[in-house]
């Protein structure tokens, strides 16, 4: 009996330093996908018109509940698709579709680098949505905690998503959890417009945040900034 609690411990200790945490894996069946898609700069206005149309194709597709296109203020090559599927087999019908292969080989030759796609759980998402008014701005986030720190980052950026909701001009902010690495987590917020985002950016809360995931980070806090393409 001694034996398989060592094993147990051992097991555990593991799957923490690998980033697995299914204690913090949230249970809800929605799956997200976050794809980051980097053009050569002679490719961005063909890829815009691309990745709006395979959105609005997308958004047809059994099981999905959201796809939304955006486009990098500032870096005009540099795109983002958020989507939502009810479960992992509708996401993994739409992924292995003929039509999704065709169109990411049509993309493929407008590329300066891989087409990332990262699969995501509900950590901290909002029940509720609201509508995104015109020139909103659309902020994805990456962050990344050392595996120890995790349970204390995880309850960090759940307290940031609460707390963020409340601010004037918010209309989205959910957190998400990679299904791949659980200290790997990306926020996607909307704000009715910059003034919305730069006043949320200076509150008293969303600076205690930084300091605190600081020093458990294991990467650069990296924010981007979006607007919507369709």
């Amino acid at each position: 009996m001694k034996r398989l609690h060592s094993l147990r411990y051992v097991l555990v200790i593991a799957m923490l330093s690998l980033g697995i945490n299914h204690m913090a894996i949230a249970q809800d069946a929605t799956l997200y996908v976050v794809s980051y898609i980097e053009v050569t700069p002679a490719s961005a206005s063909q890829a815009r018109d691309f990745i709006t149309q395979y959105v609005k194709s997308v958004r047809q597709e059994p099981g999905n509940v959201q796809s939304v296109a955006l486009q990098r203020i500032g870096e005009k090559n540099h795109f983002a698709i958020i989507e939502a599927w009810k479960d992992k087999d509708a996401q993994v019908a739409h992924a292995g579709a003929a039509a999704t292969q065709a169109s990411r080989a049509k993309l493929d030759p407008m590329l300066r680098s891989p087409y990332d796609e990262r699969t995501h759980v509900g950590l901290n998402v909002a029940t509720a949505t609201k509508a995104a008014a015109p020139g909103a701005v659309y902020v994805v986030t990456h962050i990344d905690i050392f595996p120890p720190s995790q349970p204390v980052g995880l309850d960090l950026i759940r307290t940031l998503s609460d707390d963020s909701r409340k601010d004037q001009g918010n209309v989205r902010f959910d957190s998400l959890q990679q299904t791949s690495r659980g200290n790997h987590l990306t926020l996607v917020e909307t704000w009715d417009g910059t003034a919305a985002l730069d006043a949320h950016g200076a509150d008293e809360h969303m600076k205690q945040f930084r300091k605190k995931i600081f020093p458990i980070s294991g990467g650069l806090y990296d924010e981007r900034f979006y607007q919507a393409i369709d």
